[in-house]
């Protein structure tokens, strides 16, 4: 695949909160020039979640359960509220300069050859390296319609979270993941998938060409202009109901239609775990080479000082096989 240097930078981080942040400052303080760096963030303001969650006024402590907090990197906070945290972050932002872009979130990161390809929302991008630094908690959207308590073991909002094997599934969204999500399937499963506008609007030109080719080869069916009305128990499977066609029966519902887990995205990264804890060595990285995790994904839980901390860590380790030597 040849790399469009328009979209090329050289460390790609996921997640514009503390631990990211972190990061991408960290490593301009090692070297990096600041357009090197790109920090793609989910919400619409940097630490998003704090923005959103914390209410106003809300007090920040350094310490977490007993615990001291020493600030190893050149970001640190002292005791205050959600404001000044937020204003202390915001100041480094600025003074590094470094690309941020805001409600842009990435559906996949896969590492091809000597660099990573990342599936964004509004483009695609690639990197030598990647940081995921995106929270612990994750909410898959669901569909208006009720989804039966009685069909709880039949519907997914992912596919790795339980094994999808020999069965006759649908797979309803349009966008990448969902694409992504037919193809992983498709090979131990009959695959449709069902999506309620008349054309793709929002998938990748590889993964509508792989669509395209499933659909001639009869790998997979699709079904585009095609929304649901309902879905109920039919003995013992699943039967969905159609405003436009008449009802099909599947084993299984998998919904891609935004939203995801943490876990979910990092094991279609190619990420192992143990357990629920994805694995990482000392300087934070996964099984797959040069892809790091920073911030909640390693601590579970903690301050953002350890958060600060993960990304000097990183940035320390990337720096160092980039050949850095401020």
């Amino acid at each position: 695949m040849r790399l469009d240097t328009k979209k090329f930078c050289e460390v790609l981080i996921v997640g514009g909160g503390p631990a990211g942040i972190a990061t991408a400052v960290e490593l301009c303080r090692a070297g990096f020039k600041p357009e090197d760096i790109l920090v793609i963030e989910k919400g619409a303001e940097h630490s998003y979640s704090i923005q959103k969650f914390y209410p106003e006024g809300k007090r920040l402590d350094t310490d977490y359960r007993g615990e001291k907090a020493t600030c190893e990197g050149v970001m640190c906070l002292l005791p205050g509220n959600r404001e000044s945290a937020l204003s202390t972050i915001e100041y480094f932002i600025h003074y590094y300069g470094f690309r941020f872009m805001v409600n842009e979130g990435a559906e996949k990161i896969a590492r091809e050859g000597d660099h990573f390809f990342a599936i964004t929302g509004q483009g695609d991008f690639f990197a030598r390296y990647a940081v995921v630094a995106i929270g612990i908690l994750g909410k898959p959207n669901k569909p208006e319609y009720p989804l039966p308590a009685e069909l709880k073991d039949h519907i997914h909002f992912d596919v790795t979270s339980a094994p999808i094997k020999n069965c006759n599934v649908l797979v309803v969204g349009g966008g990448n993941t969902a694409a992504e999500y037919v193809q992983y399937l498709a090979n131990e499963n009959k695959v449709t998938m069902s999506y309620r506008k008349k054309e793709f609007s929002r998938l990748n030109e590889i993964n509508e060409d792989i669509l395209i080719k499933m659909k001639h080869d009869k790998t997979a069916e699709i079904l585009l202009g095609t929304d649901i009305r309902s879905v109920e128990k039919q003995d013992g499977k699943i039967k969905v109901n159609f405003k436009e066609s008449e009802p099909h029966v599947f084993d299984k519902i998998v919904y891609a239609i935004g939203g995801s887990s943490p876990e979910a995205f990092l094991k279609m990264s190619g990420v192992e775990y143990d357990g629920k804890i994805p694995k990482f060595d000392s300087n934070y990285e996964t099984n797959v080479p040069g892809l790091f995790l920073a911030g909640d994904l390693v601590f579970q839980k903690g301050t953002i000082i350890k958060a600060f901390n993960s990304g000097k860590t990183i940035a320390q380790e990337i720096a160092r096989r980039a050949g850095k030597t401020n």
